[in-house]
């Protein structure tokens, strides 16, 4: 592949050097070309001047479509020749103008190429067909560009302050072909390499601007569903803060069965009176052999189906003056069932009660009970009308002396459960071989659930409140008998005489209940002569 080059000037300036690769296929319109930029030819036949591009000007330029050249005799564009001599045939118009950079033979129509030239600066298919194009700039678009963009004047020409010259042109040779060649290749892989560079960069903050985006919706989203949350909860809130709660009563007399309600809050009572089966039961919800007090029995578990703490519930049958008081027994397994159960939660359609206003005070209630026969369940429906009581003093009093001892026994539950959560218990032990202090103090060598000092003879409970404090010792007496005891701040509270055995081995406990600040220091003392002495210590807290 043939390649040449001119290094030219713009202004007198060095611009650059420009590489042009001659196509294939046109070796007369080729060979013309190159020898006019070696210069290898001589003179010319018919103007005399040497056959070389060599400080031949570029005299006609237009911005966004050619740059011309090529004139080495008049260098004003009516002049030049070919190697051939005077002007030769168009070889072939098989490539055509199809972007800037292309080299293409002047003329004055047809058949009349000569040295002249053009560089393209766009497509400029208008001129296929008319023009040879026989090559295009490799390297050195940059230079062209430059050149494009000088001032000119009158006919295209440069202006005389920016005239653009190929101060110098030739063959590339094989080796600085090669050294371009990679030089170029290098370049080229540099900016593929920036490039993807440039890529993945944008790749990874695409990514990350996506996710980010993704984050913050998704983030909205957990928001705006906190928000309805809250709103909803807000709502039941406020709804079940605004709905009554009652009491009711089931009692049974003489085969009859009544009903009573009373509001918790305003105390306001409605009473079915004492009923009839006729007034209650139907031949769909009627069964088979029971008695009023079965009744009350089942209306109870509608009752307290999945709200068992709001219902208190006692029944009796006159036929015997026998009673029966369900919180004793079975409303108690209620309750505990029931106080674990979040009712505010509960699906009202999955409630076997419901209580209807009829208007002028009146209530309805409406029991669903639901049995079970071996593999079978059979459903019934129970209409209550209770009418509006009017209360004497001693009703209402009733009905709060009820509420305060709900209360008292919801306070004793708390209390004891308070109580539990402050039961503390300290404990020490003492084994060989540490034995006891200079002054017969048994040191401690593990302590749990106790504020210890430093010294290991002290042990501090942390909490003030009244403690049962024992202590067990074991140990070998050297001489004789010793005195064991339990100091509170350095003061003896409890003491006890131990005499040695045949072997010296004796042991000793003390026991006492005593109320402890939260700092006061225990401390067990044994006398000097003691010795493998092994002891514990526990001090648990009673009451609040």
């Amino acid at each position: 592949m043939v390649r040449v080059y001119f290094d030219v000037s713009i202004s007198g300036s060095p611009a650059g050097r420009i590489t042009f690769r001659l196509y294939p296929g046109l070796p007369k319109t080729t060979e013309n070309f190159r020898s006019l930029c070696t210069g290898e030819r001589g003179l010319g036949r018919t103007t005399g001047q040497p056959l070389h591009y060599k400080k031949t000007p570029f005299h006609r330029i237009i911005k966004g479509f050619m740059l011309q050249s090529g004139d080495f005799s008049k260098r004003n564009g009516t002049g030049g020749e070919c190697i051939y001599g005077g002007k030769f045939a168009d070889e072939s118009f098989r490539y055509r103008h199809s972007k800037a950079g292309l080299l293409s033979m002047a003329n004055a129509g047809k058949d009349t190429n000569g040295s002249q030239f053009f560089i393209t600066a766009k497509a400029t298919p208008h001129l296929d067909g008319k023009h040879v194009v026989f090559g295009e700039v490799e390297s050195g678009m940059d230079v062209v560009r430059r050149m494009e963009s000088v001032e000119t004047v009158a006919g295209d020409k440069p202006a005389s302050m920016q005239t653009v010259v190929i101060e110098d042109c030739g063959e590339v040779d094989d080796s600085e072909s090669d050294s371009s060649d990679d030089e170029e290749k290098k370049k080229r892989k540099a900016l593929r390499k920036e490039k993807k560079k440039v890529k993945k960069i944008e790749r990874k903050e695409k990514k990350r601007a996506k996710k980010e985006k993704k984050r913050v919706k998704k983030e909205a989203k957990r928001e705006k569903r906190r928000r309805d949350e809250d709103s909803d909860e807000d709502k039941e809130r406020k709804r079940h803060r605004r709905a009554p709660t009652y009491r009711c009563v089931l009692s049974s007399k003489a085969d009859k069965l009544s009903i009573s309600l009373e509001d918790r809050k305003s105390k306001k009572q409605w009473c079915t009176g004492y009923m009839d089966e006729d007034k209650y039961l139907t031949g769909t919800n009627r069964l088979l052999n029971a008695t009023a007090a079965d009744y009350v029995s089942i209306f109870q578990g509608a009752l307290d189906f999945m709200m068992a703490v709001d219902v208190s519930v006692s029944c009796c049958d006159s036929g015997d003056d026998s009673s029966y008081s369900s919180e004793d027994e079975d409303d108690e397994e209620c309750k505990r069932e029931g106080a674990d159960q979040d009712t505010s939660m509960v699906d009202p359609e999955k409630l076997r009660r419901q209580l209807i206003s009829l208007g002028n005070d009146v209530l309805q209630l409406q029991l669903s009970v639901k049995v079970r026969v071996h593999e079978s369940t059979w459903s019934a429906k129970y209409v209550f009308r209770l009418d509006p009581v009017s209360l004497e003093r001693t009703d209402i009093l009733e009905a709060k002396i009820r509420d305060l001892e709900e209360e008292l026994a919801t306070t004793k539950r708390t209390t004891m459960e308070e109580m539990d959560k402050k039961l503390k218990c300290v404990t020490a032990k003492s084994i060989q071989p540490v034995g006891i202090g200079d002054e017969g103090q048994i040191l401690w060598t593990s302590v749990e659930n106790a504020a210890r000092k430093e010294n290991r003879h002290e042990i501090k409970t942390g909490t003030a409140g009244w403690y049962t404090v024992t202590v067990k010792v074991h140990m070998q007496l050297q001489v004789g008998s010793c005195d064991m005891e339990l100091r509170v701040n350095g003061e003896c509270v409890q003491s006890d005489h131990v005499s040695g055995s045949t072997y010296g081995i004796c042991s000793a406990s003390l026991m006492l209940n005593i109320y402890l600040q939260s700092d006061d220091k225990l401390t067990v003392v044994a006398s000097k002569n003691s010795t493998n002495v092994e002891a514990s210590l526990t001090a648990a807290k009673i009451g609040i």
